[in-house]
């Protein structure tokens, strides 16, 4: 599946069955754990790769899209703040829920997880969900 690049000049990304299919499973994984109310990988144009959620009244399409303009939009304001690199993780904390996006190369991990849940241990298993899809991103 070859993706949307998310800077000019770049050919984009593609990704085999078997890469997308470990993707999926690895959220899969995080998806499961108790506190995760969903969780969405999208490419950097807002194209749902997977996602898993305990409602569904979730339009991820939507969200998916509105996760790739976020992330966009940071790195832009980043870079005319004179940030060298693109930061990677953003926590949005709600009354009802909290928001956690991960940038991983050309790909966004978007997790929403309960108000009462350790944003602690959401990080940390967001960062290890990012280290496991970028390794797979990079396996053939």
């Amino acid at each position: 599946m070859r993706l949307t690049p998310n800077q000019p000049g770049r050919s984009g990304r593609s990704y085999s069955e078997a890469q997308l299919e470990r993707m999926r499973q690895a959220l899969k994984d995080l998806a499961l754990a108790p506190d995760v109310q969903c969780a969405i990988l999208a490419d950097m144009s807002g194209l749902v790769l997977s996602h898993w959620s305990r409602r569904r009244d979730i339009n991820v399409t939507v969200v998916a899209a509105l996760a790739a303009g976020n992330t966009l939009a940071l790195a832009e304001i980043g870079r005319h703040l004179g940030q060298q690199r693109p930061g990677h993780l953003v926590i949005h904390e709600g009354q009802d829920q909290n928001i956690i996006m991960a940038s991983i190369d050309d790909l966004i991990l978007l997790l929403a997880i309960g108000a009462n849940a350790s944003l602690g241990w959401a990080r940390i298993a967001a960062l290890r969900a990012c280290e496991e899809m970028a390794r797979i991103a990079r396996s053939e």
